[in-house]
C-alpha cells in the first residue's frame, strides 16, 4: 500500500513536467516547420512547392495539419523578416501560449 502512495505522489508530481515537455516538443516540431518554410520562401520558393516540400519533411504525422496554417503565415511575412527572429518569435508566441 505504501508503495502505491509513493507511485501516486511521483505521478502526480511528474504529470506537470510531462505536459511541459509535451507542449515544449509541440513547439519544437512545429517551429521547425516554421524555419523549413521560411527558409524555402527566403530561397524564392513558391507557396505550393514550399507547401509539398515541408509536407514531405514532417517526422510526425500528428502535425502534418499544423504546415498549411503556417505557411500562410509564413508567406504573409516582408521578405526582411525571413530570418531565424521569426522562428524564434514563432517559438516564443507557442511557448507562451501553453504557459
Amino acid at each position: 500500500m505504501i508503495r502505491l502512495s509513493y507511485l501516486a505522489v511521483f505521478v502526480l508530481a511528474a504529470s506537470p513536467t510531462l505536459a511541459d515537455k509535451a507542449h515544449d516538443r509541440g513547439c519544437a516540431a512545429t517551429s521547425a516547420i516554421v524555419a523549413d518554410a521560411v527558409a524555402l520562401r527566403a530561397k524564392g520558393a513558391d507557396q505550393p512547392s514550399a507547401l509539398a516540400a515541408v509536407k514531405a519533411k514532417v517526422p510526425d504525422a500528428k502535425y502534418a495539419a499544423t504546415v498549411p496554417p503556417l505557411l500562410d503565415w509564413v508567406y504573409t511575412l516582408p521578405k526582411d523578416q525571413l530570418t531565424d527572429e521569426a522562428v524564434t518569435a514563432y517559438k516564443q508566441a507557442c511557448l507562451a501560449q501553453l504557459g
